[in-house]
């Protein structure tokens, strides 16, 4: 229930004066469904040295990789810092805060085509939970801007 493919982590701000504003500029423009492409176990920062376990999404649809420059742009107006690193769509799976080789955890599931996002949240989290502010359907037709 909890699991999402990030778009823009924005940190902690005011969520009317930030959050918000960021989710009015992207969900009007989300269009779907977006397919996920072909999901694999990666590691971040790498699967022999990762903290990190995550369910990379390899050939997503690129309107995902599109929301997410559009969330970025948007909340860099607003005052939150760019995203250093390139996108790279995944579903996070696990942390830790020790490094660990996740190699066997990888070797046990084969690469498969994912679904498609069919619709797209607003979370914050709260107390390691997330919590839904907004949400809607990703639209099955065309965006008026």
């Amino acid at each position: 229930e909890s699991m999402h493919l990030t778009l823009k982590f924005l940190g902690q701000v005011d969520v009317d004066e930030v959050a918000r504003k960021v989710w009015d500029e992207v969900a009007p423009v989300a269009v779907g469904p977006l397919a996920l492409g072909v999901g694999r176990v990666e590691g971040f920062p790498a699967l022999d040295r990762a903290h990190v376990v995550v369910l990379e999404c390899d050939g997503a649809d690129a309107r995902v990789a599109e929301l997410a420059a559009r969330a970025d742009h948007a909340a860099c107006r607003l005052g939150v810092p760019r995203e250093a690193r390139p996108f790279r769509p995944h579903v996070t799976l696990a942390r830790s805060k020790r490094e660990f080789d996740a190699r066997k955890i990888a070797a046990r599931f084969a690469p498969r085509r994912l679904g498609a996002a069919t619709r797209l949240v607003l979370y914050e989290s709260a107390a390691g939970r997330y919590v839904a502010l907004a949400e809607r359907a990703v639209s099955p037709t065309t965006p008026r801007s």
